[in-house]
């Protein structure tokens, strides 16, 4: 069956970039290892094994996709799109739904391609700082890894780390947040979008 090879496919390639081991996806589904390789190698009518559908459905969950994506039957990865702004608040909107979030306005100093633009404009058009939206996450866990995510990108721009090093210690600190679950936040109000304004 055409999506049972695809479902070995995709299911695969999702797991590797996850960075899970098939025997880290078997514990959270509740199989072996080789329960996963097996699914894996289902290729073709004589290799591999086909998972029930309860345990098809449980591997999309746990891989952060839907069971149509996985079949083939769904172009695209579920999550968000970022084709506009608007997308990308409506997925902040998403994320506040598991993780407290807060949300506000700073100012930044003007680039200087700002500062070139806006030299030829009159006084009362300048601006000396550019407002910017602010959107902060409050997890500790997510803290550690911007915070490793900005060493090891600064090792990688001075050639300390070279590309291969660097996609392979950030695939490595991906999969170390897979530990971490998180369930939605129940709502205090209807319309509680969970943000916190706060300047």
């Amino acid at each position: 069956m055409d999506n049972m090879v695809e479902f070995a496919k995709r299911m695969k390639a999702q797991r590797e970039k996850l960075g899970l081991t098939q025997a880290q996806l078997g514990e959270k589904i509740g199989v072996s290892a080789q329960t996963i390789s097996a699914y894996e190698k289902n290729i073709s009518s004589d290799k591999g094994k086909t998972p029930t559908l309860d345990k098809a459905i449980s591997i999309a969950e746990e891989l952060g996709v839907s069971l149509d994506y996985l079949c083939g039957t769904a172009p695209a990865e579920r999550g968000c799109s970022m084709e506009s702004l608007r997308d990308i608040a409506e997925c902040l909107i998403k994320i506040s739904e598991y993780i407290q979030c807060y949300g506000g306005v700073k100012k930044r100093g003007l680039t200087e391609e700002e500062a070139m633009e806006q030299a030829g404009l009159p006084d009362e058009y300048r601006e000396d700082y550019i407002p910017v939206a602010v959107f902060t996450l409050d997890s500790r866990y997510l803290a550690k890894f911007f915070e490793t995510k900005a060493k090891l990108l600064s090792l990688y721009n001075d050639g300390t780390l070279t590309k291969e090093l660097y996609e392979t210690i950030m695939t490595g600190q991906l999969a170390e947040l897979q530990r971490y679950e998180v369930r939605a936040r129940p709502r205090l109000l209807e319309d509680d979008t969970g943000l916190y304004l706060h300047k």
